[in-house]
């Protein structure tokens, strides 16, 4: 995955002993998220990048294509040290710390939506939920693997199903080519699977129908 680092933060490590400047460079300042690939820029000074080892206390950290270029992968939420090491004495030559923290999760949308009113024949056309990511830059993907429609009229269900997978099937097509102006449509227990295999439930969407 390429990156391009716009407003890239240098984070600097000291420590007592220690008599390299290690910088650690990354596109979201000093914080990497689980579920993702975190990309990392690592230089010390006076070291060629094939000279130092880059280590963590949480996770896994992969050399990236490009040279002094790493990919970073926390194991869980909390904290972590970046450890820069000599690559034959393996003494340390830096440590830089990282807040590790949750992807924010995305929103379930249908028709580009997350609620408010929309008309049938807009309702009709679609093909079932996705997940969109707003204001993250992290390519990451969350399939949507169930859902429950809910159609009400009048304050009462006229329709119930739940759905496997992200599309709409066929029972859930014929209702809503039979929905009337006013009809709430309510998509709820959006399951949203994530990278490392975990489920997270999404936020419900309300739509009021419209001719």
């Amino acid at each position: 995955m390429k990156v391009i680092f716009l407003n890239t933060l240098f984070l600097f490590s000291f420590a007592i002993g220690y008599s390299q400047k290690c910088v650690v460079a990354n596109a979201k300042e000093n914080v990497a998220y689980v579920s993702v690939p975190n990309p990392l820029e690592v230089a010390v000074n006076g070291y060629l990048c094939k000279n130092f080892d880059v280590s963590t206390d949480n996770g896994k950290i992969e050399v990236g294509s490009e040279s002094c270029s790493y990919t970073y992968y926390p194991g869980k939420i909390g904290n972590a040290d970046i450890i820069i090491s000599d690559k034959k004495s393996k003494k340390v030559l830096g440590r830089v710390r990282f807040r590790i923290k949750d992807i924010p999760l995305p929103l379930a949308k249908v028709a580009g939506k997350s609620g408010g009113d929309i008309r049938r024949n807009v309702l009709k056309a679609q093909m079932g939920i996705t997940s969109v990511f707003e204001g993250f830059d992290f390519d990451a993907r969350f399939p949507i693997e169930r859902f429950t429609v809910r159609i009400y009229r009048d304050k009462k269900i006229i329709f119930e199903e739940k759905t496997e997978g992200a599309k709409f099937n066929t029972p859930t097509k014929i209702a809503f080519d039979k929905v009337q102006e006013y009809d709430r449509i309510v998509f709820t227990d959006i399951d949203c699977k994530m990278p490392e295999g975990r489920t997270r439930i999404l936020s419900q969407i309300e739509f009021r129908i419209l001719e």
